[in-house]
């Protein structure tokens, strides 16, 4: 098979395709979606780990490049053939099919189109041009979000910049925050995603676990935090196969919660799908809600109809990002003695200052982690002042590890927090190389200034338990991921009130 290549650019809208392939397969990653297309449920060879990585890395750069059809040999060129049978397996009963030039060539909308109308709820909508709803659509193929709005309003950008530090939830605000998000994932300089899957899935196998989801007393799972569907499938895979043998057991509960609409949908179409795909849709009461988890009142209703204990989730290292006070004492509020909370937490090492800025250098200046803050990059452009084209911001993105009493951004003693920043002028950049490096201080004045545009915190392991235990948690144990040992999830359950 041969593609037509003759046009010098890569493949037409390839995010937003990639993006819709993820969904149709039920996969998260690159990584899982290569191994898919490429094997689907064949036994690997012994050298499939290395042809899967290949395919994942061929795939993150046909934004700029196609498959090489002169070399029917390599991997992207391999993944494609293969996903072209796939699809044409699942469109020609229904009288369609797909070819790979089409593919490449036309915006994402003909190809949508072009799916077969019994397969296209698969596929994330267009993002340009309005797609009508089908009047045939029966109400239960339609899902909206649960809307459960807070008191309290989000910071604006103007806001942010006057106290110097832009709100993080804008970055999951916008309308391609889901796909910008699953670029960061896949990014080989990010490897976090599948750290914590791995630690998860040693989890799920775990008898603290086991002896929760068959107890008479369990309720529920609640996922704060949406963007992991492959892990909100996993856990959920793992109540069904222990708690729902017996048909006759009531429906699993479980609440993704998410302030982003964007997010929230983007996780809940992917497990929609796979659990519908696998005849599992009935036993779970799947609720989506949007919904700011820093504060819960007034949930209990929706997250324990039941009345039993839940299993609270907050995974990816996620409260490195947040004020660990204010959202420990969010579950608190909400949380009843014996209910689990697990937290999926990076953890520090031996390595000095320097070596753990050298290595999160890399690990967030690179191109997904700029696509993923561009948007309120943009919105601060003007005031900020920096002048310049704005795709060449990241040049000036600084990246800093702020580490013990000087660590004004965590509650927890002894984290490091890796934070990116700008400054507002080329003098802010001086001040900034005067603190880090030494150089010859500079005045600093409105107009010289640094706005902190993300924060990420790894903790110390002994210092974490101590903050979540004063907080009427006990720690039941901590599972190590097999791909980082520095990478955990701590497992707290709730004591009766008075035993803190």
């Amino acid at each position: 098979m041969r593609y037509n290549t003759l046009k010098p650019r890569g493949i037409r809208e390839w995010n937003e395709k990639k993006y819709a392939l993820k969904l149709y397969f039920h996969k998260t990653s690159i990584f899982e979606l290569c191994k898919e297309v490429m094997y689907g449920g064949k036994d690997l060879p012994g050298n499939s780990y290395g042809i899967i990585t290949s395919c994942a890395g061929s795939l993150k750069s046909y934004n700029d490049k196609k498959p090489n059809p002169s070399d029917p040999g390599r991997v992207g060129q391999i993944f494609f053939t293969s996903l072209e049978e796939r699809l044409n397996k699942d469109f020609e009963p229904f009288g369609s099919s797909v070819n790979m030039t089409m593919f490449f060539d036309e915006p994402y909308s003909e190809f949508y189109f072009s799916v077969p109308e019994k397969l296209r709820s698969k596929f994330p909508k267009p993002r340009n041009g309005h797609v009508p709803i089908d009047p045939t659509t029966s109400s239960d193929q339609i899902h909206y979000a649960m809307l459960m709005p807070r008191g309290a309003k989000f910071e604006t950008v103007r806001e942010g910049l006057d106290r110097g530090r832009i709100d993080q939830k804008f970055y999951y605000l916008t309308p391609e925050s889901a796909q910008h998000w699953l670029e960061v994932v896949d990014s080989p300089e990010y490897p976090q995603y599948e750290e914590c899957k791995a630690a998860l899935e040693c989890f799920l196998q775990d008898k603290v676990w086991q002896e929760f989801i068959t107890s008479k007393n369990f309720g529920g799972i609640v996922l704060l935090g949406a963007g992991a569907a492959s892990k909100d499938i996993s856990i959920i895979e793992s109540a069904l196969s222990n708690k729902l043998k017996n048909e006759n057991e009531p429906a699993l509960y479980y609440t993704l919660i998410d302030f982003s609409n964007n997010m929230l949908h983007a996780s809940f179409q992917e497990v929609d799908a796979s659990l519908t795909d696998s005849g599992q849709k009935p036993k779970v009461n799947l609720r989506p809600l949007v919904r700011d988890f820093m504060d819960l009142s007034g949930t209990t209703e929706i997250i324990r109809p039941s009345g039993k204990n839940v299993a609270w989730f907050i995974l990816g290292g996620t409260i490195g990002n947040i004020n660990e006070e204010e959202f420990i004492q969010s579950i608190r509020r909400e949380a009843r003695a014996g209910d689990l909370f697990i937290i999926g937490a990076e953890t520090v090492g031996a390595e000095t200052r320097e070596t753990m800025r050298d290595l999160l250098v890399s690990k967030y200046k690179n191109t997904a982690v700029r696509n993923f803050v561009m948007a309120p990059l943009r919105a601060a452009w003007h005031d900020l002042q920096i002048g310049g084209d704005i795709s060449r911001a990241f040049d000036k993105i600084l990246v800093d590890v702020t580490v013990g009493k000087e660590n004004i951004h965590s509650a927890v003693p002894r984290a490091a927090t890796v934070e990116l920043s700008v400054m507002s002028s080329a003098k802010g950049f001086a001040a900034f190389m005067h603190r880090v490096m030494g150089a010859p201080r500079l005045q600093e004045s409105k107009d010289n200034r640094k706005i902190v545009l993300l924060t990420s915190t790894r903790y110390d392991e002994i210092e974490l338990v101590r903050f979540v235990a004063r907080r009427g948690f006990q720690l039941q144990e901590t599972v190590t991921s097999p791909l980082n040992s520095l990478y955990k999830q701590f497992v707290f359950s709730l004591l009766p009130s008075g035993k803190i």
